[in-house]
């Protein structure tokens, strides 16, 4: 039986400020690896999100999706 690999907790640039490649250059990376998925699990408003959070929470939403 083939093993799969998955990532299980990768966030990415630029909704997540603690992350540094998109999400091209992440699933390129992650395949490249020999990885069967990912699971993106950026942050959330309240989180760690690389937007101005004095903007409606609209925008915000917007920005996240």
């Amino acid at each position: 039986m083939k093993p799969y690999f998955y990532e299980t907790h990768l966030h990415t640039s630029p909704v997540s400020r603690c992350a540094a490649a998109d999400v091209r250059a992440s699933l390129e990376y992650y395949k490249k690896l020999g990885y069967a998925g990912v699971f993106i699990t950026n942050h959330f408003i309240d989180g760690n999100i690389n937007c101005d959070g004095s903007e409606p929470y609209e925008k915000r939403i917007e920005f996240y999706f």
